[in-house]
């Protein structure tokens, strides 16, 4: 893990949120995951994508574990993906399934719209096999349960807070010249505020609302791409974007 400062920080919040999640939630509850955002080595304030929540990812852990700080500061120091030059270069890697994979990254609607939107705004990514070192990615909510899905209206109460900060701090972090919610303006809602979001519209079709972060950068919400129309949600988001 990098040991700046910001990240660091991003770390005890997210500690923070594991041992608080972990003595609300009873004995036995099922296995959870948590997530930290990071940005592509190649990411140059460019395009901050931003999803609903993780979904498999590592550390899995119990609230049995979380319920002790030590322990859970432990366990989210793994969170942050820094074990090669770029954390984000799988994306690109399981782009195409390998024997033995089960999953590829462009089976998903959600990355696959997430290369769109990329080659949208930086033309060279067309043309980069690893286009995911371009960018930068994050999610709401950093816990969610370990067997996959989107954590509960309790999870998702238990860790807010916490996340709201993280938020706030991987964009100061990251330094985006344009930020994409890819996750319909009802998720997205609780965020916006504590962000400084100032909307100059209520956006059109899949672009729910458009608006800039303090820093003057582009920020729009959209609907999650998944089971719409991409010949409508394509062009709507990118020319909002």
């Amino acid at each position: 893990m990098h040991d700046d400062r910001a990240t660091l920080q991003r770390v005890e919040i997210l500690a923070q949120a594991m041992h608080h999640v972990g003595r609300q939630l009873p004995k036995g509850s099922a296995p959870l995951c948590s997530f930290l955002g990071a940005r592509g080595e190649r990411h140059r304030n460019g395009l901050l994508i931003i999803g609903r929540a993780t979904n498999e990812w590592d550390p899995v852990w119990t609230v049995e574990e979380a319920v002790d700080l030590e322990r859970a500061r432990a366990i989210a120091k793994t969170a942050y993906r820094a074990d090669s030059p770029c954390p984000l270069d799988w994306i690109t890697y399981m782009w195409r399934k390998l024997p033995g994979q089960r999953y590829a990254t462009s089976s998903s609607s959600f990355w696959r719209a997430v290369k769109r939107m990329l080659e949208n705004v930086d033309a060279d990514a067309t043309l980069d096999p690893k286009w995911s070192g371009r960018l930068a990615w994050t999610n709401l909510y950093k816990i969610a349960p370990a067997s996959g899905g989107n954590p509960d209206k309790r999870l998702q109460q238990l860790q807010r807070t916490h996340c709201e900060q993280i938020l706030i701090e991987e964009v100061e972090a990251f330094s985006p010249s344009r930020v994409l919610f890819m996750t319909g303006l009802d998720w997205a809602k609780p965020f916006l505020a504590p962000l400084q979001i100032e909307f100059a519209a209520t956006g059109k079709g899949h672009a729910q609302a458009v608006g800039k972060l303090p820093t003057g950068a582009r920020v729009v919400v959209a609907t999650h791409p998944q089971g719409k129309r991409t010949g409508e949600w394509l062009p709507e988001v990118a020319e909002a974007l």
